[in-house]
């Protein structure tokens, strides 16, 4: 199984970005539709971070790992891009493993919003800069990672044992 280029990995992964933009657009229109009848979504930090994260980051994350354990073992943008998601061996990656990849890969968005959500209200607590630039750091991390690699694998695949190939049929012999 042939190593997949960086570039090809970012580029099925801003394929998967426009995926994640449309779910935020419905998000934020249940928002406005929740606000509007009088449900403050984001009274507090907490609030703001737990909404965020039951709405968007859950979400994606079950999606993206529904989709990289099904038959096809890849997101809408790695099956454009003729990618697919394996373990160790090179066979079909399980939900558990693909839940534990998701999850750390997408551990930088989860930062992320604790910092914007902290710093849009103003707090002055530098915790919140370090969070910010923490998550930039493991996203730029986890690509110089995949650049290094032998075999392509980002910090996500590292933790869950996997990695991502180019597209193969089906086995006949099962997953």
């Amino acid at each position: 199984m042939a190593t997949v280029r960086v570039g090809r990995r970012l580029g099925a992964s801003a394929l998967d970005l426009l995926v994640v933009a449309g779910w935020v657009v419905v998000a934020a229109a249940l928002g406005v539709l929740l606000r509007q009848l009088g449900v403050d979504v984001a009274a507090s930090e907490l609030t703001s971070n737990l909404t965020a994260f039951a709405v968007l980051v859950a979400p994606v994350v079950v999606t993206f790992a529904a989709q990289d354990s099904s038959a096809s073992r890849a997101t809408f943008g790695k099956r454009r891009l003729g990618l697919q998601v394996v373990n160790r061996a090179g066979g079909r990656v399980g939900l558990p493993r693909a839940l534990a990849r998701e999850s750390v890969r997408f551990a930088p968005w989860v930062l992320a919003h604790v910092a914007v959500f902290g710093l849009a209200r103003g707090s002055d607590w530098p915790g919140y800069l370090v969070l910010a630039v923490l998550a930039q750091v493991i996203v730029l991390a986890s690509i110089a990672m995949m650049a290094a690699d032998r075999q392509g694998r980002a910090i996500h695949d590292w933790c869950a044992g996997t990695r991502v190939v180019e597209a193969t049929a089906p086995s006949a012999t099962g997953p």
